[in-house]
C-alpha cells in the first residue's frame, strides 16, 4: 500500500470501483502527463495547476512507486 499525498486527499476512490481499465483510460492518462511536461518545460505549471512544484513533484513521485511496484507484479 502506497502512503503518501494520494492517500491524504479525503475521497479517494477505490480501484476496483473505477475497473475495468481500458487502453483509452491509459491514453488519457499518458495525455494528461505529457500536458503537464509541456507546461513545466515552458515554465506554465500554475496554468494548468493549482498545485504548487513540490505537491506536483510528490505526486509524480507516487505515481512512479505505483507503476514500478504494479510491473513487478505483473512481470512477476
Amino acid at each position: 500500500m502506497i502512503v503518501g499525498i494520494a492517500n491524504e486527499i479525503p475521497g479517494n476512490v477505490p480501484a476496483e470501483i473505477v475497473a475495468p481499465y481500458t487502453p483509452t483510460d491509459f491514453s488519457a492518462f499518458l495525455n494528461l502527463l505529457d500536458s503537464l511536461l509541456d507546461a513545466v518545460a515552458t515554465r506554465r505549471l500554475e496554468d494548468v495547476s493549482h498545485m504548487d512544484r513540490r505537491q506536483v513533484i510528490g505526486w509524480l513521485k507516487d505515481i512512479r512507486y505505483t507503476s514500478e511496484e504494479l510491473l513487478e507484479v505483473l512481470e512477476g
